[in-house]
């Protein structure tokens, strides 16, 4: 069964500007949010030796070079993906590029102390940050620091069984304080 973390779909559709947009998944693995987006236009990213996978994304390649022409989406999203990119500057640095002006990154990731445990079994996750460190990283790659926002506190309402796999990861109940969700404008 496929999980949705139920407040990805409300903020990404919050950013997008009406139902004629372009609307970009970074680690789009089985698209599982696409189905609930209010965009006419969903584009799925991630690479082809993804073992998230079911059907090929729209594009099959890095984060670090989106084949896609500049100023094309209205908003470019990734859930839990920004923290496995090994060159994340230059992934911020292609989302600046394909938005279009007024566009949106939304990156919804774990908080510095979350992702300090997962690299404890999951090398993957090369990238640790809390809302400072990423707001500099976007900063550097192009986006306006006062177009740079926290928007953690929409991950509250979770279903509790989340709460309980949360809480056997790192001790604890709370939810909302996990994710580090950063809207970056265009």
């Amino acid at each position: 069964m496929k999980h949705i973390y139920n407040f990805v779909p409300k903020l990404v559709n919050d950013a997008i500007n009406g139902y004629d947009s372009n609307c970009l998944e970074i680690g789009c693995g089985s698209k599982h949010y696409k189905p609930y987006l209010k965009c006419s236009k969903y584009y799925g990213l991630d690479l082809p030796s993804s073992k998230y996978l079911v059907t090929p994304p729209e594009f099959a390649a890095s984060a670090e070079s989106i084949p896609a022409e500049d100023g094309y989406f209205d908003v470019v999203f990734g859930v839990a993906t920004f923290t496995c990119i090994p060159d994340v500057l230059s992934a911020f640095k292609e989302c600046h590029r394909v938005l279009r002006p007024k566009g949106k990154l939304l990156i919804f990731d774990y908080q510095k102390e979350i992702i300090k445990k997962l690299q404890q079994s999951d090398p993957c996750h090369k990238n640790c940050w809390n809302y400072e460190d990423m707001k500099n990283l976007l900063c550097l790659a192009g986006f306006n620091h006062e177009m740079v926002s926290d928007k953690s506190s929409a991950a509250i309402n979770v279903e509790n069984f989340i709460k309980k796999k949360v809480k056997s990861l790192i001790g604890r109940q709370s939810f909302s304080d996990s994710w580090l969700i950063v809207e970056a404008s265009k």
